[in-house]
């Protein structure tokens, strides 16, 4: 397999003793002027480190992992190919050229390079995942069975084994023990979307409708997931296209790690001078650290360049909110609802500024057509929650966290929301339920005590 490319270089190298044959020619993408500038960048350095050392496999591997890490297939299966022609020995270099090759759409190719590694190479776990799931691609279920049970072996506390059988049980029919095995995997890694996903489909084929839809929903937008291998933290450290930017500069504001994503999308912004996206994530990360005013000039920017970005208008609906400006803020919300109809966030967006302005009733018309509009986000519901509360509707601030607190266990503020609103409802019981759910979640949270203790002077 070749890539796509211009030649930029042909090396001559020596090999045995006394004997030459030339080094494989170094390539670049024919469009580099027309991709990420970030991605170009990375990739010419590493041509030019490969051209200073022609014979290094190392220099062309880390060429390959540029390519991969940044979605260039094809090219990243010709700098792989070259780096395993140097060194046959080192199976990493053939390893990852059977994951770019099955992403370039060669899947058969990709699966005989499995099969023959894994024949060399018995004990490494990371490519019996790879092989798994492979197999389960081909159909050929029982090898890929043999292989995760392989992986479950090597790595016996790896939920990616886990979720590999499950997912071959699943095809079977045995529900019941994917399920015990999916259990598992979400136990040891709550955060695995498709372990959820997966455990959704085996208590839905359990009639477990309830579980069902609550696991689906927490595996919603899942990713394949593979066990991790001794290149990986260095694919991580060149992903540097724009997607994959935003990406991690977006866990970092989620995590609340703010003040490092700032630095990232400045670098992103740098490199895109007035590119809308980036502003708009700039100024979100920005206005996590406290600075709301940065964060407005940022937006300011934004709006100018491009009026119609919705995105825009509610962040500057958060931002004017943060300044304390509610006024301006609805204005920007309705222009983003009027905008964009159908997004959740935008009619959730506008409810947090009306709460603001104390208009209760369209708060709540707006976050149940947020709710209906947008099920992945529990922020709908507790805000229903929190407002029922607050106009002395129980009943229905009940059901808003009860729902919540199914569809996201171990969510604290739901759980505190529903303890509230049963005490507020004198249901003592669902109260307790309420309470043990949160005291399991967070046994030593102020607000968990403070409730127990307005529980226990509740008592008849």
């Amino acid at each position: 397999m070749s890539g796509v490319g211009v030649l930029v270089l042909a090396g001559v190298g020596l090999i045995g003793r006394g004997s030459f044959r030339p080094a494989p020619p170094l390539v670049l993408p024919s469009n580099l002027d027309q991709i990420d500038p970030e991605v170009a960048s990375l990739v010419r350095q590493r041509v030019e480190q490969a051209h200073s050392d022609p014979r290094s496999a190392p220099a062309r591997g880390r060429l390959a992992l540029a390519y991969e890490a940044n979605g260039l297939w094809i090219d990243a299966a010709s700098a792989y190919e070259a780096a395993a022609h140097l060194a046959p020995e080192e199976m990493q270099w053939r390893f990852h050229l059977a994951i770019v090759t099955r992403h370039a759409g060669e899947s058969a190719a990709a699966l005989a390079m499995l099969r023959a590694l894994a024949r060399e190479h018995p004990s490494f776990a990371p490519l019996h995942d790879r092989l798994g799931s492979a197999l389960l691609e081909a159909g050929a279920v029982e090898e890929a069975k043999e292989s995760y049970r392989r992986l479950r072996e090597l790595e016996p506390r790896a939920p990616e084994g886990l979720v590999g059988l499950a997912d071959v049980l699943l095809r079977g029919g045995e529900t019941a023990e994917a399920a015990a095995l999916l259990e598992r995997a979400v136990s040891i890694d709550p955060s695995y979307r498709s372990a959820h996903y997966l455990l959704g489909l085996a208590y839905r084929a359990g009639g477990r409708r309830e579980e069902a839809a609550r696991e689906l929903s927490l595996g919603l937008e899942a990713e394949p997931r593979y066990l991790r291998d001794p290149l990986s933290d260095e694919l991580d450290r060149d992903k540097v296209n724009l997607t994959e930017r935003l990406a991690r500069a977006g866990a970092h504001i989620s995590e609340g790690r703010a003040q490092e994503a700032v630095p990232m999308l400045e670098a992103a912004l740098a490199a895109r001078p007035g590119n809308v996206t980036v502003l708009n994530n700039l100024a979100v990360a920005v206005m996590h650290t406290g600075d709301a005013r940065r964060a407005l000039d940022l937006l300011g920017e934004a709006k100018r360049r491009d009026p119609r970005e919705f995105s825009t208008d509610l962040n500057l609906a958060s931002c004017y909110l943060r300044l304390g400006r509610p006024v301006e803020a609805l204005r920007h919300a309705e222009a983003a609802v009027a905008a964009a109809p159908e997004v959740g966030k935008a009619h959730l967006t506008r409810a947090g500024v009306l709460v603001a302005l104390r208009r209760y009733e369209e708060a709540t018309a707006a976050l149940q057509q947020a709710i209906r509009l947008d099920a992945r986000s529990p922020q709908g519901l507790l805000m229903l929650g929190e407002i029922s509360l607050r106009l002395g509707r129980a009943a229905q601030a009940r059901e808003a966290f009860a729902s919540a607190a199914r569809t996201w266990p171990g969510l604290l503020p739901a759980q505190l929301g529903l303890v509230r609103a049963c005490l507020d409802l004198g249901d003592r019981a669902g109260a307790a339920a309420a309470l043990a759910s949160a005291r399991t979640t967070a046994p030593a949270n102020p607000q968990v005590a403070a409730l127990a203790r307005q529980l226990e002077q509740a008592r008849p």
